[in-house]
């Protein structure tokens, strides 16, 4: 996958701007101490470049992984994913900073929360694609199969 290639869209509410902005406060240690808005007066309001987009994605997404897995479908599955867990976790007063620090001691909650949301969000687009090309193999074993039966078929039927 040519990652130099990967359009990134300028939309603040695509789920690439999204996930950029959460993996952007969270590689600069903010995120615990911060609430990233998506929506209202303090909504985000610039949307990150794409070089840093890529840069971001690239870093969370490249790192100990073997590259046979990636291509731009399971970017896009793993950044709507995300991207859909991170504006629920936005729009909801439980997980804000001030409300996360009175209920537990932790410091670390919220970058340990989208630790997680990032590696399930991973894990879901590896296996949809892994299981989208099992999917595709096993058709077109289908198919062959098929093909053969009909020319044995055919094979008998003119002897």
């Amino acid at each position: 996958m040519e990652f130099e290639n990967f359009i990134v869209s300028r939309h603040l509410n695509s789920p690439i701007q999204i996930v950029s902005h959460y993996m952007d406060v969270h590689s600069r240690g903010a995120l615990d101490n911060s609430n990233i808005h998506l929506i209202g007066n303090e909504a985000i309001k610039i949307p990150l470049l794409a070089k840093c987009c890529r840069e971001l994605l690239k870093h969370c997404l490249f790192r100990d992984q073997l590259d046979n897995v990636f291509s731009y479908r399971f970017l896009k599955i793993f950044a709507n994913e995300l991207g859909n867990q991170l504006v629920r976790l936005s729009a909801s007063s439980f997980f804000q900073v001030e409300q996360l620090h009175v209920i537990t001691q932790k410091t670390n909650v919220s970058s340990s929360f989208f630790e997680i949301l990032a590696s399930c969000s991973k894990e879901f687009a590896i296996r949809a694609i892994i299981t989208k090309d099992m999917q595709k193999e096993n058709i077109k074993k289908e198919n062959n199969q098929e093909v053969e039966l009909h020319y044995l078929e055919g094979s008998v039927l003119f002897h």
